[in-house]
């Protein structure tokens, strides 16, 4: 059995009620701690249509604000998950106007993704 760490389930719900999350990455095989029989993170955010990113790599490489993350899932007919290509573009500001761009040194960050699972509900 795999041992790793996982998003608690107080943190899920906090999460959810004061973050007001849509989503959430981890670079581990999944939300819940790796000896989890019941998955009660899976639950709780699923339940709330938030999707999940799991197997994620490079987080470190993003900042702690000022990105835009994108998953682009494989489609996978009646799929409850699929591989995904995320790709985040960063602000960059320019004459202290904030701008996206897909193009330039340092402002385009793909994130490489060994096994990313999107779950779809």
């Amino acid at each position: 059995m795999l041992t790793f760490p996982g998003i608690h389930e107080n943190a899920s719900t906090w999460l959810i009620n004061k973050r007001k999350i849509k989503a959430v990455g981890i670079d581990t095989p999944s939300l819940d701690y790796g000896k989890s029989k019941t998955y009660p993170t899976h639950q709780i955010l699923f339940a709330k249509n938030i999707y999940a990113l799991e197997n994620v790599a490079n987080l470190d490489q993003l900042p702690a604000t000022g990105y835009i993350v994108y998953a682009l899932p494989m489609k996978i007919e009646r799929g409850s998950g699929a591989p995904v290509r995320i790709v985040a573009t960063m602000k960059q500001m320019t004459n202290g106007v904030g701008i996206h761009c897909a193009t330039g040194s340092g402002i385009f960050a793909i994130v490489l993704v060994a096994m990313a699972m999107v779950h779809v509900i």
